[in-house]
């Protein structure tokens, strides 16, 4: 896993298309901002649910402006890991995140899942010809 960027605590609210407040965490990766309400990554930690990625706006405050992927747990519940829209993967761990959201930490670092390329089998047979001889 490489180091992709970092998750903290906002210490402003973001507003969402109605116009109501909400508590986030801000994702940063390769110079993108992203955000997780609490009340969603609480419920992820605790209960297994799916929550959402959200894109920020400054515009007179902070804004949610689209959904830009998930977050889930981990099947060994070590971890969260969100899946962004262009198909990359990230992944916190859960004991950093627990951190945070009790006041103990500030920030803490996401890494991003390497994707493994395919698997090229080869063949060392030739092709099948009609003209082989029997």
């Amino acid at each position: 896993m490489i180091k992709a960027g970092y998750i903290q605590r906002s210490g402003y609210p973001a507003f969402d298309y109605e116009g109501n407040r909400h508590q986030i965490l801000e994702i940063c990766i390769s110079k993108n901002t992203y955000a997780v309400l609490v009340r969603d990554l609480r419920r992820i930690l605790y209960t297994g649910d799916a929550g959402f990625v959200w894109r920020i706006k400054q515009n007179w405050g902070r804004h949610l402006t689209v959904k830009t992927g998930e977050m889930s747990l981990s099947r060994s519940k070590k971890a969260v890991n969100l899946t962004l829209e262009n198909g990359k993967r990230y992944t916190i761990s859960t004991g950093a995140i627990k951190n945070i959201l009790s006041g103990h930490s500030t920030y803490s670092s996401v890494a991003e899942i390497e994707s493994k390329p395919a698997k090229v089998l080869t063949s060392y047979q030739s092709p099948i010809s009609p003209w082989v001889a029997v």
